[in-house]
């Protein structure tokens, strides 16, 4: 019979009950490689489709539940995609300018525009839609093509930029929050709890231990290459 922590990681896993360490593995394995191929995505020249949902996927793959020895790794690097993100973001500020060709070209502005402004609270699926001069029902399909709804992209950039600052640096949650598009932090809490299954203080302490402890390196789990060095065919 399945334990509780196999019944609760079971969505993590398809077939019969294995070990919980090796769940464990195999569903941090997956969020190590879903967050290199984000770094992949990150790469100019930008496909803003590809960046926007890859990076979804990084956060919707984050182990959950995560043993407490696990958590500094995994931290430090949906850390490190929220910073490849914003970096993305600094240097491809026309972004929507771009003269795309091909079928895809609105498709690509329309997550272009979600991927320059996710930190605007004001941002929505109504005023995109504006733009575009379609019907929001139409922009959701667009952008439900690449696999997740409008709020669930806006989410999780969200979160990826919440803790590339809560690592960087030592801002009350509060402005964490507002910073990465949220109003306020009791937003950040609910995304945090909801995509993380952390808080954003435990989110941060967990990544200040690494800090603290010269000693440690943040490896790849059961890997001995750096966490973010580890070839995606591992």
């Amino acid at each position: 019979m399945c334990s509780d922590y196999h019944r609760l990681i079971a969505p993590l896993h398809r077939g019969p009950c294995v070990p919980p360490t090796e769940l464990v593995r195999d569903a941090v394995f997956r969020f190590t490689r879903q967050c290199q191929i984000v770094a992949g995505a990150v790469i100019p020249p930008i496909n803003a489709t590809e960046v926007v949902a890859t990076a979804c996927a990084s956060v919707r793959a984050f182990p959950v539940p995560l043993p407490e020895d696990l958590t500094p790794c995994c931290v430090a690097l949906l850390a490190a995609v929220g910073r490849r993100i914003e970096k993305c973001r600094t240097v491809s500020s026309a972004i929507t300018e771009q003269s795309l060709g091909g079928t895809d070209a609105e498709l690509r502005r329309a997550f272009g525009i979600l991927l320059l402004h996710y930190s605007d609270a004001a941002i929505s699926l109504s005023k995109i839609s504006l733009v575009f001069g379609i019907s929001e029902a139409r922009l959701s399909t667009w952008y439900r093509t690449a696999g997740y709804r409008f709020s669930e992209y806006l989410s999780a950039l969200r979160v990826l930029t919440a803790a590339a600052k809560l690592t960087e640096t030592s801002a009350a949650i509060s402005h964490v929050a507002i910073t990465a598009g949220y109003h306020h932090g009791g937003e950040l809490d609910r995304d945090f709890a909801k995509l993380l299954h952390i808080s954003p203080r435990r989110f941060r302490a967990a990544h200040a231990m690494i800090i603290s402890n010269s000693d440690f390196t943040p490896k790849w789990p059961f890997h001995s290459t750096p966490i973010m060095q580890v070839p995606c065919s591992a």
